[in-house]
């Protein structure tokens, strides 16, 4: 765990070491679907731009196993490394930089127009590549990207030496292809290696640089509200700045926590500095530093487990302010940003006849474990309605509070006996066999274990009526 997170600040933070990736590379992408880490392109000094794709098993302790070759991506995209994202099951590679060829020169490179999906199967291998439409105004690279379970979101980025404050959002068709790329509410100022999050329906922009120099660095923090339909509300500048600004970073916003890994200072400056901000009631907070021994400087990529609250870093380049080139990285480095208690979901035993939910002290709820459910079911010829959740991620207690505590939701879920299942746990088998791989979520099983049903996710009373109907 962070030690910072959890209020110690003093010394330096070491963090976990994992198996390396099989080539040292910067500029790439990285993702988790699942138990599995996956990493993207990139680009090598000597052997130039990639299209090449690994994954790496995870355990519970954040360690990685053997790492494999997946489909390969059909073009060679790099500067990647805040642009990709996971949503229902799909990994999307926006924008970044495409090279036709193995090129190893920036002038043999353009900027991609698209993005790149694929969907992940029940054994972590990857389907075909897809093109999405597009977009509808330029090509861009160094951008942000952040996504909703229905919209795909594009925040500015650079072509052509011009730096963008252009949104874009995209909604996602059923097969997975983001369409009708439009353009919504522009950031207050061009941004280019910035970060953006969406957390509990707020959209959070930090970091980055408004213009292709880098004498002034945005030490900004912008939010704007997300509907479903992909609108922003208006742009607010929050009150607290980030400090010390950074850009070229590795940006996330994971468990309540806007997070800086690594990047620049002002002036090119280099650090392996994390720096993160807690969200509160959708305000971030105070930005706090803590000195790491991480490897890189600048280009890696990170991975967000966030059912288990992990953070992967994942290759990149070392190099001091007086180095020109440094040296490229295979290293693959870990950390963890776990929930407060008091935020968390836990599952109990059951006590003989007990079937429905409760809330223990402290705040935290307690739900009968499967196969506890499993046995009053098969009694009383019920299915089981499974709860599936992390104790580290903040929508699923929000889920708790404010669907499953509901009067409405006790009335539809009646004639079921409702289980708690922790992805995190040995039970987390079923989120795989179902590809349940976002929580929280809702899935109806026979007492065997057969899924009948499920949602894609359970934010509201009304992803439970689109699976149970309304009575």
């Amino acid at each position: 765990m962070l030690p910072a997170f959890a209020g110690a600040q003093s010394g330096v933070f070491s963090l976990k070491k994992c198996t390396p990736i099989p080539d040292a590379t910067q500029m790439l992408g990285s993702a988790v679907v699942g138990n599995r880490l996956y990493v993207f392109g990139g680009g090598a000094d000597k052997a130039g731009w990639s299209n090449n794709v690994y994954s790496a098993e995870i355990s519970g302790q954040g360690d990685l196993g053997m790492w494999r070759m997946e489909t390969p991506m059909p073009e060679r995209r790099a500067y990647i490394g805040n642009s990709v994202e996971v949503v229902n099951n799909r990994i999307y590679i926006v924008g970044g930089t495409i090279a036709d060829t193995s090129a190893t020169k920036e002038k043999d490179t353009r900027a991609a127009n698209d993005a790149l999906f694929t969907s992940v199967r029940s054994d972590g291998t990857l389907d075909a590549w897809k093109h999405s439409a597009p977009f509808p105004d330029v090509a861009r690279s160094n951008l942000a990207t952040c996504s909703s379970d229905q919209n795909l979101f594009i925040l500015g980025g650079t072509s052509k030496n011009v730096v963008h404050d252009s949104v874009l959002a995209a909604e996602f068709a059923p097969d997975g292809t983001p369409t009708n790329w439009r353009q919504v509410a522009k950031l207050p100022t061009p941004l280019w290696f910035h970060g953006a999050a969406v957390m509990d329906n707020q959209m959070y922009v930090w970091g980055g640089l408004p213009t292709p120099q880098n004498a002034n660095l945005n030490d900004k923090v912008y939010t704007a509200s997300v509907s479903p339909n992909g609108t922003l509300g208006p742009w607010q500048t929050e009150s607290i700045p980030m400090t010390p600004a950074m850009y070229s970073s590795s940006f996330c916003g994971i468990n309540d926590y806007l997070v800086a890994i690594a990047g620049r200072f002002t002036n090119g400056s280099l650090t392996n500095t994390i720096l993160f901000s807690r969200v509160v009631n959708k305000r971030p907070q105070q930005w706090q530093a803590l000195q790491t021994d991480l490897d890189t400087r600048v280009y890696q990529a990170v991975g967000l487990d966030k059912a288990r609250g992990w953070v992967f870093v994942v290759g990149g380049r070392y190099k001091t302010d007086t180095e020109k080139v440094g040296r490229l990285l295979n290293t693959v480095q870990a950390f963890s940003i776990p929930q407060p208690a008091e935020a968390k979901i836990t599952t109990v035993q059951a006590t003989p006849g007990a079937a429905a939910p409760s809330a223990s002290s402290g705040g935290v709820v307690a739900l009968p474990k499967l196969a506890d459910a499993a046995a009053t079911a098969k009694a009383g010829g019920k299915q089981v309605l499974a709860f599936f959740y992390s104790p580290q991620v903040p929508a699923c207690r929000r889920a708790w509070d404010t669907v499953l505590s509901s009067a409405e939701f006790k009335q539809l879920s009646s004639s079921y006996v409702l289980a708690g299942v922790d992805v995190t746990s040995p039970d987390s088998r079923y989120s795989y066999q179902f590809n349940i791989f976002k929580v929280p979520a809702l899935a109806v099983m026979t007492p065997e274990g057969a899924l009948v049903k499920k949602t894609i996710q359970v934010l509201s009373v009304d992803d439970v009526k689109k699976l149970l109907g309304s009575n």
